[in-house]
């Protein structure tokens, strides 16, 4: 038998009721109805037993544990956000971060990456084996990455490109941007 599926929520009880969360096909949705003013942390615990894509808009931190498996896993985030994956293994990886948003991927392999970063941020995937990686940085992003065979670098404005391995590189860069070997 699987995981369970579970979602919690912890808040201040006056912010529980605009808090909401459904569920469309293999979809889990969740938002706040209405404008909520508040300083306070509100806590959402999700359990389910396999992750193929998310979808992050405006402030959140989002952290996984345990490891993330499968061919494809998809991550597009627009604002303030930061997410913190343990560990993933994947076939493919497409991830798109717009605006001032922090990836870190602690460990694992990904046979295929595509990384967008458009605006100020960032994302930190140096621990992890990418054997193919097409990485674009449009404005100050900043990127660092572990990459084995192949290493397609774009770059418009002042972004930068760190990279370890001994990868097959081609590169197009525009502005004060810098690819960097770390090696």
């Amino acid at each position: 038998m699987g995981k369970p599926h579970a979602v919690e929520v912890k808040a201040q009880s006056n912010l529980m009721e605009h808090i909401k969360t459904e569920v469309t096909g293999n979809t889990l949705r969740i938002y706040n109805e209405g404008l909520i003013f508040n300083n306070s942390d509100i806590n959402i615990i999700v359990q389910v037993p396999s992750l193929s894509a998310l979808e992050l808009q405006g402030a959140a931190d989002v952290r996984t544990t345990g490891d993330i498996k499968g061919a494809d896993f998809k991550l597009e985030v627009l604002g303030a956000s930061e997410i913190d994956i343990d560990e993933l293994h994947v076939d493919n990886l497409d991830v798109k971060l717009s605006g001032a948003s922090e990836l870190q991927i602690n460990r694992g392999t990904i046979g295929k990456a595509k990384y967008k970063v458009t605006g100020a941020g960032e994302i930190r995937a140096e621990a992890v084996e990418t054997k193919d990686v097409a990485a674009r940085v449009s404005g100050a992003g900043e990127m660092s990455l572990f990459v084995t065979e192949k290493l397609d670098a774009d770059i418009t404005g002042a972004g930068e490109i760190d990279y370890r391995g001994h990868p097959q590189i081609t590169s197009d860069i525009t502005g004060a941007g810098e690819l960097i070997d770390k090696n």
